[in-house]
């Protein structure tokens, strides 16, 4: 049986059809698109921006393409969804313009570049022995602590930035870092070599700047000396009235210028007898110039006393090289020095001295001195009292043992008293075989006194000032 279908419902058939199959390709193409909801719905553009040809003319074509890429147009162009693509498209240009900061973009550093240097530091510290030693070099925030080599050597080494200046401070210590002894510091700048040394030397330290008890004694001073450094020791010292200065030297001048008229020039030989024993020689002469010699003689039975001396008027200084010669019929005492008194201006002087007495009989003694005073002219006299200076004298004996003892005094113009130090060294056994000086008991002492005494006067009382006006200048 033929079928017969109708006109009328074939084309009916045809056009479901058609439109069935319009819309199951439509459905495959939007699943299976790689495009975003944005791209897709530009409206004349394919994925990349290019415009495409949808059969309409060219020109119009043409101006849909301008009008596309025109972002600058205040006409909104909406999708089909309804978004304002202009502001889609403005919105992703302005974030693509804007520059990232450095901070998000990280710095390689090139492996082949040199930044960092070691630097060897070999340092000489300042002569002191302990076991409780410590040496710390400071560079920055760099805390280094150096090895100790040997003697006085110290040495640390460590990696530090290229090209890079800091203040460098080296420090030396005792009682492992309890007590400063000297530091050095310098800014220190390092180079682009990979390896780099650097020297100090002792002298390069300083010393002075720690001073615990503010006694004016640093402390690597006070510990070599054997003083503890937090002590001030001038506050436990004794106060005594006067030190008896024993060389004789300044009386001796005393005597040779007490014997000088102020007339000049002087030629003068005279003999007195003073009893049927006693004798006084005296030989002066002295010429315009203050310059000349001086004999005083003086002899009692087995004794006698004899002084020579030389005098030299240089500008406003005196200079006296004396002897002197004494022999009291059991001991001689034999004494030379040479005496120097210079005009400082108006009211000071200063008195400088060098000289030796030895004196013999049943046993020896010597004393060895030197003098560097300053002194202020006493009103009305042709004396000068001592203000500030040293002296020193170091005397040996062979009586009852051996001894040497080792006096030092000296005064600041502006300390209050005269600071003497003296070293004992003894042996009490007796022998005339030269022995070490180690083999000495050693015993120190120190005190302060008020004045210095130079002798003493015929009622035996003390003076405290030396011969410093002359005549002659």
């Amino acid at each position: 049986m033929k079928s017969f279908i109708s006109t009328p419902i074939r084309c009916s058939l045809v056009f479901l059809f058609s439109t069935l199959l319009v819309s199951g390709c439509s459905s495959s193409s939007d699943f299976n698109s790689g495009e975003s909801e944005t791209t897709a719905n530009v409206s004349g553009t394919n994925g990349d921006g290019v415009i495409v040809n949808d059969g309409t003319d060219d020109q119009t074509n043409e101006m849909e393409a301008v009008a596309a890429n025109d972002t600058t147009s205040s006409t909104p162009t909406e999708s089909t969804d309804g978004t304002d693509e202009s502001s889609i498209e403005s919105a992703d240009e302005s974030v693509s313009d804007q520059t990232l900061p450095a901070s998000s973009s990280p710095v390689v550093v090139d492996p082949l570049i040199q930044n960092r240097i070691r630097v060897s530091f070999d340092i000489s510290v300042p002569p002191y022995q302990s076991n409780e030693l410590r040496l710390e070099v400071v560079w920055g925030d760099l805390i280094l602590t150096a090895s100790w080599v040997g003697d006085e050597l110290w040495t640390v080494s460590s990696e530090f930035p290229t090209e890079t200046q800091e203040l460098l401070i080296v420090t030396f210590f005792d009682n492992n870092g309890a007590i400063k002894l000297a530091s050095f510091s310098q800014q220190f700048k390092t180079g682009s070599n990979a390896t780099e040394a650097f020297q100090i030397s002792a002298d390069q330290f300083n010393d002075d700047q720690f001073d615990d008890d503010r006694d004016g004694v640093s402390n690597l001073d006070e510990l070599v000396a054997g003083n503890d450094p937090a002590i001030d020791e001038d506050s436990l010292l004794e106060i005594k009235d006067f030190f008896q200065v024993t060389s004789g030297g300044i009386s001796a001048v005393a005597g040779l210028e007490s014997l000088l008229s102020e007339e000049r020039p002087i030629s003068s030989t005279t003999q007195e007898q003073v009893t049927s024993s006693v004798t006084i020689d005296t030989d002066i002469q002295i010429d315009v110039n203050g310059n000349g010699t001086l004999n005083w003689d003086f002899n009692f039975s087995c004794e006698y006393d004899r002084r020579t001396g030389i005098r030299t008027v240089q500008g406003n200084t005196i200079v006296w090289e004396a002897n002197r010669d004494q022999h009291d019929c059991d001991f001689t005492r034999r004494g030379n020095l040479i005496n120097t008194i210079t005009i400082v201006d108006e009211n000071t002087r200063t008195y400088v001295e060098s000289g030796s007495i030895v004196r013999t009989g049943s046993f020896t003694t010597t004393s060895d001195v030197e003098t560097n005073l300053v002194g202020q002219l006493v009103e009305g006299t042709s004396l000068c009292e001592p203000v500030s200076g040293t002296f020193s004298d170091t005397y040996t004996s062979n009586s009852n043992g051996q001894r040497i003892i080792t006096t030092f005094v000296s005064k600041e113009i502006s300390d209050p008293y005269w600071r003497v130090t003296e070293e004992r060294r003894e042996r009490i056994e007796f022998s005339n075989t030269p022995i070490s000086i180690e083999d000495y008991d050693v015993t120190t002492s120190e005190y302060f006194v008020r004045e210095l005494s130079f002798g003493r006067t015929s009622s035996h009382q003390t003076y405290n000032s030396f011969i410093c006006e002359f005549v002659d200048i």
